[in-house]
């Protein structure tokens, strides 16, 4: 995994008597939850960027039969700026058929996941959503301090695309959301797909 260019690379192992140590490369840039809480919110073309490393590194993963289950913020380092790579695969596993266990950030969890009607790769998709509308409003889709009822709304999974602080977001980034935050497993989009998306590529093009 540490020969992709947005997957932290993982330097040395070792063991003491009561502990093992992982020793990664340093993120000179820290995680990006700190880079929201900082600015807010990030531009199209700063998202997108964010996104389609992040779909490139879980292309790979899936690719190799692996399914990373805690796709957040906290866990995308930045070596420099918008440049981030995808780290902590302590809840990561290999996918050899449905999975059932409820894992990762409630908040960034699928609705399959908290149904505990199995779940595979699709799962990393709805989180890498939940990261994008997080990434273009400053906030997560669904949130709420009782647990039921966040289970709740996410299983409902209704964006409000009504509210204003949508009518500054693009058509095609809208459209990247809803696609990757479809209820319906089956017609959410491959994270290589993620890459071909015309939003991610109208920004590739405005970034070059």
């Amino acid at each position: 995994m540490s020969n992709h260019p947005h997957i932290c690379q993982l330097l040395d192992a070792f063991k003491t008597d009561t502990r093992y140590y992982l020793v990664f490369e340093h993120a000179e840039g820290g995680d990006l939850f700190e880079a929201i809480k900082e600015l807010g919110k990030l531009t199209e073309i700063d998202a997108s960027l964010v996104i389609a490393q992040t779909a490139s590194a879980l292309s790979y993963l899936h690719a190799r039969k692996i399914v990373h289950r805690d796709i957040k913020p906290e866990n995308l380092l930045l070596s420099r700026r918008w440049h981030v790579r995808l780290c902590d695969f302590g809840l990561a596993c290999t996918v050899l058929g449905p999975l059932f266990r409820v894992c990762g950030t409630p908040t960034y969890c699928a609705p399959e996941v908290l149904k505990e009607c199995g779940y595979g790769y699709p799962a990393d998709i709805w989180s890498l959503g939940v990261l994008l509308h997080v990434l273009l409003l400053g906030y997560a889709p669904f949130r709420s301090g009782d647990r039921t009822r966040l289970f709740r709304l996410i299983t409902q999974g209704r964006i409000h695309f009504e509210l204003p602080e949508w009518r500054r977001i693009s058509t095609y980034a809208r459209d990247l959301v809803s696609r990757m935050m479809n209820t319906n497993v089956d017609k959410r989009p491959r994270a290589i797909e993620i890459l071909a998306h015309p939003w991610i590529l109208q920004s590739k093009e405005a970034d070059d």
